[in-house]
C-alpha cells in the first residue's frame, strides 16, 4: 500500500469510528500527500469534527475539507434564527449564553450580544454549529472581563496562576500576553494537553484571543507524510 492509500485509509477508519454523524457520499481521495475530502454532512459541527478527527490521526497532513453542509431548501433564515437561539436557550450552557441573540442572513448565523469569558464565547459556537442546516456561524460577541481586563502584566499572571493550579507541566509552557491576546508556546508531552491548555486559559478572565503554539512531543519529528 502505497502513502496514499494508506492515508486514506487511515483517515477513513477514523472518520468512521469517531463521528457523531454519518457523512453521506464520504469520499477521500489523496495525491501526493495531500487529503481532500468530500460529502454532506447535517451541520457545521459535523465538518468541524471531521477536521479534528483528521488532525488527530494524522496531525502534519496537508488538508483540505471539501464537506458540504447539506441545506434544505425550505428552512428560512428566520427558522434558522429561531432554532439556532432555542439550542442556545436549552444547552447546558445556556445560564452563561443568555445574553448571546443571533442574526441569520443567507443561511449564515452571526452571534450578537456578550459573554463573560472567551471558554463562553467557544461555547455558544458550539452550540450555534449544531443548527442543522446553518452553514456558516461567525461570532461578533463581546467578551465582558476583557472590557474590564487593561493590564496585560496583571492578566500574564491570572494565566500563569491557572498553569500552576491545573495538571499541567507549567515549566513547559510560556505565556505570554499583548492587548488580552494570550500566546502559548512551548513543548508539552501528549497531543490531549495542547488542547487542554487552550480550554483552560479560554476561562480566564480578560482573555479575548489564544493564539496556541504548544507542540507535541510525541509529533515533533519528521511526518512521514508531509512531502
Amino acid at each position: 500500500m502505497d502513502k496514499d492509500n494508506e492515508l486514506v485509509h487511515t483517515i477513513e477508519t477514523a472518520l468512521r469510528e469517531n463521528l457523531k454523524h454519518q457523512v453521506i457520499d464520504l469520499n477521500i481521495h489523496a495525491t501526493d500527500g495531500t487529503v481532500y475530502l468530500t460529502g454532506f454532512v447535517d451541520c457545521l459541527a459535523d465538518k468541524i469534527q471531521a477536521e479534528k478527527v483528521v488532525q488527530n490521526y494524522v496531525p502534519h497532513v496537508r488538508f483540505e475539507n471539501n464537506l458540504t453542509i447539506a441545506m434544505n431548501g425550505n428552512i428560512s433564515d428566520k427558522e434558522l434564527k429561531e432554532q439556532t437561539e432555542d439550542n442556545l436557550r436549552h444547552c447546558e450552557f445556556a445560564d452563561r449564553l443568555r445574553n448571546v441573540n443571533v442574526k441569520v442572513e443567507g443561511g449564515s448565523a452571526t452571534l450578537i450580544g456578550s459573554v463573560n469569558t472567551l471558554a463562553d464565547e467557544i461555547k455558544a459556537l458550539e452550540v450555534a454549529r449544531q443548527t442543522i442546516g446553518l452553514k456558516d456561524v461567525v461570532s461578533n460577541l463581546t467578551i465582558e472581563t476583557a472590557e474590564e481586563m487593561y493590564d496585560d502584566a496583571l492578566l500574564k499572571s491570572m494565566v500563569q496562576q491557572a498553569l500552576n493550579e491545573s495538571d499541567l507541566d507549567r515549566h513547559s509552557i510560556i505565556p505570554t500576553v499583548e492587548k488580552g491576546v494570550v500566546t502559548l508556546e512551548g513543548m508539552v508531552d501528549h497531543r490531549y494537553e495542547v488542547e487542554m491548555a487552550g480550554e483552560l486559559i479560554a476561562n480566564v478572565d480578560g482573555v479575548i484571543k489564544i493564539k496556541n503554539h504548544l507542540r507535541n512531543r510525541q509529533d515533533d519529528g519528521e511526518d512521514p507524510y508531509v512531502y
